[in-house]
């Protein structure tokens, strides 16, 4: 987050991207989307991805399809639900990075400061839009930072935190719901990868998860019924 922002601080143009050292761009990629986002006076564009495995081998690596400009708070829903905009693919306009206040520079978002940058700006109603085309091109590499999902699952959560208490009663559903799912998930990797602390941190934070845990487990048997239970049970004595 921090080297992005240095990045925007330093540019001198109207709009910013962000090209991550292993994607790149279509040749008229800019020319394009900076056409588009004038002409339609988005505030934030994304564009199709297509994702490059090691050898060549590509594949459709968008999250959404191309959509017309819509409003943030129309898109929170889908947005809570997951991350569906590479980005490096992105254009936005200086003013709405500006009045964002930008990436954020906190640790725990290392790996999904862009999440939570398209969050906050669906909060504050920014207008969204994809075109169509892949006009980006994603390095799709095993190792990633992107890969690693308990930094990324805790990264989302936070994010969505705020939106608990939202005035929208049908954010505050999905963000609960989404929440209390993403959590169980986060829980049981984070301690499959002696990350208890984290494990530790999540369950306090959203208890109901560890019921739905406790459905995971009950669908085992043998050894790996085992093995879940007693997570499930050492999780449940640490929070006491």
């Amino acid at each position: 987050g921090s080297a992005r922002n240095l990045g925007a601080k330093e540019a001198k143009g109207d709009y910013l991207c962000f090209l991550d050292s292993d994607d790149w761009f279509e040749r008229r990629k800019l020319e394009k989307q900076s056409a588009y986002m004038g002409e339609h006076q988005v505030d934030i564009s994304f564009t199709e991805v297509e994702g490059v495995r090691l050898g060549g081998c590509r594949e459709n690596f968008s999250g959404a399809s191309a959509f017309d400009p819509v409003g943030g708070r129309q898109l929170l829903p889908d947005l809570i639900s997951s991350c569906r905009f590479t980005l490096s693919s992105v254009m936005m306009t200086r003013s709405c990075f500006d009045e964002l206040g930008g990436f954020s520079a906190a640790s725990h978002f290392r790996g999904t400061e862009d999440y939570e940058l398209w969050v906050r700006a669906a909060v504050a109603d920014k207008t969204f839009a994809i075109i169509a085309g892949p006009l980006t091109y994603y390095a799709i590499r095993q190792g990633s930072e992107v890969r690693d999902l308990t930094r990324s699952y805790d990264g989302a959560l936070r994010a969505i935190g705020m939106l608990k208490n939202d005035a929208d009663p049908y954010v505050r559903k999905v963000a609960c719901e989404r929440s209390v799912s993403l959590a169980g998930r986060l829980i049981l990797r984070a301690v499959a990868a002696s990350r208890i602390d984290v494990a530790r941190y999540w369950a306090g934070e959203e208890p109901r998860a560890l019921l739905g845990i406790s459905r995971i487990v009950m669908m085992g048997d043998g050894r790996l019924f085992a093995w879940l239970l007693n997570i499930l049970y050492a999780i449940k004595r640490r929070i006491r």
